[in-house]
């Protein structure tokens, strides 16, 4: 299967990385591999292989994170993979409507969250009436809680 190689040079949770082609090479999958953490053998005498981080297989429409490259021989690498969740979805995931629950810079006060701390003070207001009161009666408001 065809397999496109690259350096990525941005942080694994951004969509839309920044990313340098290195090239395409043909790889072989390993045995018992899965879509999601696949196992790759990649023969070649003359790519160097150990600038790449980052891959890309066309007939799966994803993208991986390239964990660990191990040399089996001479001219044969193992690459050991791991799905990128936003870089192979980031389209969809962009067009979808929703409800941010935590963001790093801009919050909600409306959504439950325990990490943001608020302070409640106990707001106190007498106020003295300009005629006062004829007899000896309280008027008591109480809002809130």
């Amino acid at each position: 299967m065809k397999i496109n190689f690259f350096t990525n040079n941005s942080p694994v949770n951004k969509i839309d990385k920044d990313l340098t082609d290195l090239g395409e090479m043909d790889g072989t999958l390993r045995d018992n591999s899965s879509i999601i953490n696949p196992v790759i053998d990649i023969a070649t005498p003359t790519f160097d292989i150990f600038h790449c981080n980052y891959i890309g297989i066309p007939i799966w429409n994803r993208r991986y994170f390239v964990n660990n490259i191990t040399c089996v021989r001479q001219n044969l690498y193992r690459l050991e993979c791991h799905v990128d969740v936003l870089e192979s979805f980031g389209t969809e995931l962009k067009e979808c409507e929703c409800v941010i629950n935590r963001q790093q810079g801009s919050y909600n006060l409306y959504l439950d969250d325990s990490l943001i701390r608020a302070q409640a003070n106990n707001k106190i207001t007498t106020i003295n009436f300009p005629a006062g009161f004829d007899t000896y009666e309280f008027v008591l408001a109480v809002a809130g809680n």
